[in-house]
């Protein structure tokens, strides 16, 4: 299980990390620029980020994403 954070820098840019729940360790996966959709980011996680179900996107806004697994219902 992870939490995958979507922060805003000082700056403005955007920075993704990784932080694994289980052994506590953080990825610094990289800093995007501030017009960076969110979708795109998310698509990012889903499809390279290589997540488990039950995984955590937190966006900057602090809204929580709950990743299922495949062919689940909601």
């Amino acid at each position: 299980m992870a939490k995958w954070l979507i922060g805003r820098r000082e700056d403005g840019h955007l920075r993704l990390t990784h932080v694994n729940l289980q052994t506590g360790m953080t990825f610094h996966c990289g800093d995007l620029r501030a017009d960076t959709p969110l979708d795109l980011i998310v698509e990012w996680i889903v499809t390279k980020g290589a997540p488990n179900p039950g995984d955590w996107i937190v966006t900057p806004d602090q809204q929580v994403l709950l990743l299922g697994s495949a062919g689940a219902r909601a």
